[in-house]
């Protein structure tokens, strides 16, 4: 396995749990739409069809503006919406979203 595919492997799973993807008890992966999905095949890191629903529910996080009262959420929110309106290279928007979903995770506690 190459680094590129240890970083997505470690990543993706990340991905999966705040997009509240069921967690398979028997390995490493995911029930995505009934189908299982090792961690080593996530494709959020390289499939459109995959990142478009994160971007959406990041997206609606921002606009519903619960969470404006977290450190940082104005320059995550600048940062997402810049992202989305300067560029449609994916990988730059997996890294982004990455990011957001760490804040997320760490200030919703």
């Amino acid at each position: 396995m190459s680094n590129k595919a240890t970083i997505y492997s470690f990543e993706n799973p990340h991905i999966a749990k705040f997009m509240g993807e069921q967690k398979l008890s028997d390995c490493n992966g995911f029930a995505i739409n009934e189908k299982p999905y090792h961690d080593t095949q996530l494709e959020y890191h390289d499939n459109w069809n995959w990142i478009m629903p994160v971007v959406n529910k990041i997206a609606n996080i921002i606009k519903s503006g619960d969470f404006k009262h977290w450190s940082g959420y104005e320059q995550q929110e600048l940062k997402f919406k810049q992202t989305n309106m300067l560029t449609l290279n994916q990988r730059t928007l997996y890294w982004d979203i990455v990011y957001f979903i760490e804040w997320y995770n760490i200030n919703k506690l």
